[in-house]
């Protein structure tokens, strides 16, 4: 299956001076959640203004560590029996 390069946004236009940028209204999102669900896209990241909306579908990957190899614990050297006595 062939990826699709990422689009690129178009610039927004100039804001009045003075004014903020606008951002993302619930209707926005709400879109934005609906094209994720009717596609196969799983990740969208999308940026407008001073905010942003990342939404990503399906399970999150979780790290996890390989077991620690630990050697079996050595037992210490018996003491040397003592000398028998001269008879």
């Amino acid at each position: 299956m062939a990826t699709k390069p990422p689009r690129t946004q178009k610039p927004a236009a100039p804001a009045a001076a003075g004014a903020a940028p606008s951002g993302f209204s619930l209707e926005d999102v709400e879109k934005l959640v609906g094209l994720v669900e009717t596609t196969d896209v799983s990740h969208i990241a999308w940026t407008r203004g001073a905010e942003k909306v990342v939404i990503r579908r399906g399970v999150a990957q979780a790290l996890v560590a390989a077991p620690a190899h630990h050697p079996a614990p050595v037992a210490a050297p018996l003491p040397a029996a003592p000398a028998p006595a001269p008879a």
